[in-house]
């Protein structure tokens, strides 16, 4: 039975390595037997225990392999951009598909974002402090907290100052237009934000990790025709969602 809090699901520590891998699985077409045996090789190394391990798989499976049917067509496109990708790109790929997954993993780096940039350094008792607020006041939520952030220190999006303390990492640029505009669609997706101006979406803390490059309203729409805008008032226009 639901207790009315939102779920959290993202509860593991996830290193590039291992999505670089489970991403080329999904771009091969790997069987789901052949994934098996994958899966116990990689999680072999991995080596945590069979329970960590169990939970790493479910994880790992959700971003890249566990696919709903409205998200076929982003999938497809996020496995044509990795197939093209920079080291600095996947990264971006890899943040994206950890958004639409889960919409947990998005809320707390927004949150670590607006912490950054009201005081320059986030601390992790106070992202546990606002995920209690949303999430209850959980030990499942601290953990998964938690796991996000070490997440993203190990991507080096995050850098640690102290036990407990972390400021951004120099921001990577997001250049390619279709990159940008399938990141901005995977940040909607995840449901925290439904729609927003394109220059407030650009530089939402969620985003902190990244410096987006010039874009405008068309370009966006020509990139992706998942995306839509539309009016609010007389002179604004709002990128969401197509219907």
């Amino acid at each position: 039975m639901s207790n009315g809090k939102p779920q959290i699901g993202f509860d593991r520590h996830l290193e590039l390595a291992w999505l670089d891998a489970v991403a080329s699985w999904a771009a091969a077409g790997v069987s789901e037997p052949e994934l098996t045996d994958r899966f116990a090789d990689l999680l072999a190394t991995i080596d945590q225990g069979t329970e960590a391990n169990r939970k790493n798989r479910t994880v790992l499976a959700a971003v890249w392999l566990r696919v709903p049917d409205e998200l076929r067509e982003f999938h497809q496109v996020s496995l044509e951009l990795l197939a093209t990708s920079s080291p600095s790109e996947r990264i971006v790929i890899h943040f994206g598909r950890c958004m639409a997954a889960y919409p947990f993993f998005a809320y707390v780096t927004s949150q670590a974002g607006r912490l950054l940039g009201l005081q320059g350094s986030v601390a992790s008792t106070d992202i546990y402090r606002r995920v209690a607020e949303r999430y209850g006041d959980r030990s499942r939520a601290r953990r998964s907290a938690q796991h996000v952030l070490s997440t993203l220190t190990s991507w080096e999006l995050l850098s640690s100052i102290g036990t407990g303390l972390y400021t951004a990492s120099p921001p990577l640029p997001i250049n390619d237009a279709d990159l940008a505009a399938w990141v901005l669609e995977a940040y909607l997706r995840s449901g925290d934000l439904p729609r927003g101006p394109l220059s407030a979406l650009t530089v939402h803390p969620v985003f902190f990790p990244f410096a987006f490059g010039s874009l405008s309203m068309g370009t966006v729409l020509r990139a992706n025709p998942r995306l839509d805008s539309i009016q609010q008032g007389l002179d604004e226009a709002l990128l969401t969602l197509a219907v």
